[in-house]
């Protein structure tokens, strides 16, 4: 697949998680590419396996479509209109979408 025609991407950012004393970022930073919903969220959980990342670790992930970010993902791979922890945030669709 040819990133740049992928309908749906992900750009991933990780942390080290402090509470279990890790000073290394677990993976690099990713930009995960599909053409369908359904495909990202499971390249995004494969991610997650792969890496073996926690809560702590999933710092911020940007979603986009088309090439245009549209909203974020939290580590249990919902989608919301902007960051998930400010006031007001909006589920944007289920991960059943």
């Amino acid at each position: 697949m040819n990133p740049k025609k992928a309908e749906w991407s992900l750009s991933v950012t990780t942390m080290p998680n402090p509470d279990f004393g890790e000073t290394a970022k677990p993976a690099p930073d990713t930009t995960l590419h599909a053409d369908t919903f359904p495909s990202l969220l499971t390249k995004a959980q494969e991610f997650i396996d792969y890496h073996n990342l926690g809560g702590g670790n999933w710092f911020k992930a940007i979603l986009a479509r088309r090439g245009t970010p549209m909203g974020w993902m939290s580590y249990n791979l919902r989608t919301w209109d902007r960051n998930p922890w400010e006031k007001g945030h909006v589920e944007i669709f289920p991960v059943e979408a």
